[in-house]
Order: C-alpha cells, then sequence, then structure tokens
C-alpha cells in the first residue's frame, strides 16, 4: 500500500495489517475513504468512530452529512445535525430556500422567532418580498 512506502522491514508488516483492517472497516462502513469525522483516529478506534457516526446518522434519519456539519468530530457531529434539520424545517415553514439576511447569525433557538417577526413584518405592510434598499438591515 502506499502508506506504507518507504517504510523499513521492521514496521512494514504493521502497516499492511493496520491498512488491512483500515479497508476492512471502510467496507463494513460503505465508505471508500476514512470520513472526515474520523480523521485522525487510530486504526484501534477507528471502528469505534465510525460506528458511532453511523449510529448518529441513522437516528437522525440522515445519509448525507450536511455541509455545515461535515469535518466535525463524532462528539459534535450529532448536535449540529439537529441543528442543521431544526434550521430546514424553520426555512420550510416559512417557505424559504436559505436564512434571510435579516436572520443572519442568530442562533437556532431564536432564528424561529427572527422569521416570524420577519413574515408578520412582510403580511402588515402588504409585501412579499424585502424592498431592496431595506435587505439586510
Amino acid at each position: 500500500p502506499t502508506m506504507c512506502q518507504g517504510l523499513g522491514v521492521d514496521k512494514l508488516e504493521d502497516c499492511i495489517v493496520d491498512h488491512n483492517l483500515v479497508q476492512t472497516l471502510l467496507s463494513q462502513n460503505h465508505l471508500d475513504s476514512i470520513p472526515a469525522e474520523c480523521a485522525g483516529w487510530n486504526t484501534d478506534k477507528l471502528g469505534e468512530c465510525l460506528s458511532q457516526r453511523q449510529t448518529i446518522l441513522l437516528q437522525n434519519g440522515v445519509t448525507i452529512i450536511p455541509t455545515m456539519c461535515q469535518g466535525l468530530g463524532v462528539d459534535k457531529l450529532e448536535d449540529c445535525i439537529v441543528d442543521h434539520n431544526l434550521v430546514q424545517t424553520l426555512l420550510s415553514q416559512n417557505h424559504l430556500d436559505s436564512i434571510p439576511a435579516e436572520c443572519a447569525g442568530w442562533n437556532t433557538d431564536k432564528l424561529g422567532e427572527c422569521l416570524s417577526q420577519r413574515q408578520t413584518i412582510l403580511l402588515q405592510n402588504g409585501v412579499t418580498i424585502i424592498p431592496t434598499m431595506c435587505q439586510g438591515l
């Protein structure tokens, strides 16, 4: 394997064993490479990380990790996915594709409130879109 090239004979066997273990773990988890969430884990713990990652994905009904959650460790992955799902629900409820500039930077606990206030203001003023001069205020 490429990762073992240039190693001395004394380390070559351990490297090949580790490589084969990684390949087996990836195959068992239907992955082509080590996901960012498990990068840096040694081969002894990699199986545990991949298992935790898979459990988190299954429990949250996710097959693909949202962009905003990619690269986070498994210890932060579930909270990020829950936040992402909440944001998507709030956007859907407000018929939006993305967070409007008026609510950008709001944490997920307050985002619903911001979107609701925004919608109320639009309805009270008889507009469906925010005038250009008011965007981002």
